[in-house]
């Protein structure tokens, strides 16, 4: 069904599709990881034009981070949790600013299932420096978009088979989930640790 929509709206969906996917809780309802990897697949089949695919679905990625992070930054999407942090807030920004995991976790958030619709509207609220959002998440968002683009790209060439496609890029998508689970626990776990120290001193 998704792969026929894609094949008749071709890049409007594409580009489209990975906006709505990042936007705040539509990301449950849209399979916009897929209609990357189907359009690397559709690219396979001279159905659509890989260049111009890797381009639509990098713009459109970037697209729909930006705008969640705008969206959070201007407090039109609020999270509970965070207000939570309120007293602490220094020590968020202070963590968030300096930890190299952080760094390397903003390159590689996108693959993580449901990841891409809450983490650019947290750090967004969160006043996470824009221009090292934008730099990092730039990278971040063309390694993801081609990343799955090839994926189907290859397996179109290979198998023929759309569903492999598919399978594998869930596969993907679970592993990440489980390494970005680790990294939040460990962030917030190293928060109540600095925080418990400046309460001592």
């Amino acid at each position: 069904m998704v792969s026929e929509i894609v094949i008749r709206y071709g890049y409007l969906i594409l580009f489209f599709g990975v906006i709505i996917e990042n936007i705040f809780l539509l990301g449950i309802l849209f399979p916009g990881l897929f209609i990357l990897t189907i359009c690397g697949f559709l690219s396979a089949n001279n159905e659509l034009n890989l260049a111009i695919t890797i381009i639509v679905g990098y713009l459109g990625t970037l697209t729909g981070d930006n705008l969640s992070y705008t969206l959070g930054r201007i407090g039109f999407v609020k999270i509970g949790i965070i207000k939570r942090f309120s007293t602490n807030y220094s020590l968020v920004e202070n963590k968030l600013f300096s930890s190299k995991q952080t760094t390397l976790f903003l390159l590689f958030y996108h693959f993580p299932i449901y990841a891409r619709m809450i983490v650019p509207a947290l750090l967004g609220i969160l006043k996470y420096s824009f221009k090292k959002w934008f730099f990092i998440n730039s990278l971040g968002a063309l390694i993801f978009s081609t990343t799955f683009i090839l994926l189907g790209y290859f397996i179109g060439q290979t198998s023929k088979l759309i569903d492999q496609a598919i399978d594998i890029s869930k596969i993907i998508q679970w592993i990440f989930f489980f390494l970005f689970f680790y990294f939040v626990f460990s962030f917030f776990n190293s928060l109540k640790k600095l925080s418990k120290k400046k309460n001592k001193m």
